[in-house]
């Protein structure tokens, strides 16, 4: 990483995954690109970095960053979102924290509710996070769903019905759906997602631009759910 810094100071695109030795000393030598990252992937460590090393980071490059890719540090908490995200980031269009058990449905949906800095996200991975529900995704919805073209949720086995069926009124500009293991997702919620619903005689929602939607673990979803895109159930 030191010899990286040195030879190659104007680097804005900087993927990291899967480093077995990944630790704060790490993060030390990122934080000396000068010029500033745009696109940031330290995932799937074999240990986590600390939260407050992280957090430094991310204020370090919040002004400049555009994605980031922080899963499977599963030492943040709820403190990240807040002084690490929130306090720092201007530009974030794409977001992936997945595998972090210490966040909570209460912390993600305040964050979103306050996040004000940063304009809509197009792209959010969350999968995994299995204690977040309905506050998150209502905050998520509320924060960035008309400009939201991908989103995975997988593993949120206790999101309720009626905040999976806002997916379809809100997220417009919606692609690519990942709700794998969402325990309430029926035949329904599909047609409503992909058709809209018809309310007093007026249709209203309805993703019309959703190419894909992953639905794996989802044992509700039968053979009379609609099949205009690409019905992931593997």
């Amino acid at each position: 990483m030191a010899a990286l810094v040195t030879h190659c100071p104007g680097v804005k695109e900087l993927r990291l995954r899967e480093i077995g030795h990944m630790q704060d000393a790490f993060l030390d030598e990122i934080k000396k690109l000068q010029h500033g990252l745009w696109s940031l992937d330290i995932s799937d460590p074999t240990d986590s970095c600390s939260e407050t090393a992280l957090s430094d980071l991310v204020a370090t490059f919040g002004k400049t960053l555009v994605h980031l890719n922080l899963s499977k540090h599963c030492l943040l908490t709820d403190t990240f979102l807040t002084e690490g995200l929130q306090a720092n980031t201007k530009c974030l269009e794409s977001l992936t924290l997945s595998y972090l058990p210490e966040l909570t449905d209460s912390g993600v949906a305040k964050f979103f509710q306050k996040w004000t800095g940063n304009p809509a996200l197009v792209a959010l991975d969350l999968a995994r996070n299995e204690v977040l529900a309905g506050a998150a995704l209502e905050a998520i919805l509320k924060h960035s769903a008309k400009r939201l073209e991908q989103l995975n949720i997988n593993g949120w086995k206790d999101v309720g019905y009626d905040q999976l069926k806002e997916i379809g009124y809100t997220a417009i500009e919606l692609k690519k759906l990942d709700v794998g293991w969402c325990r309430a997702v029926d035949d329904f919620l599909l047609k409503g997602w992909l058709e809209g619903e018809n309310v007093k005689g007026v249709l209203k929602g309805g993703c019309k631009r959703l190419e894909e939607v992953k639905v794996w673990g989802c044992n509700k979803v039968g053979a009379a759910c609609p099949r205009k895109v690409c019905l992931i159930s593997k």
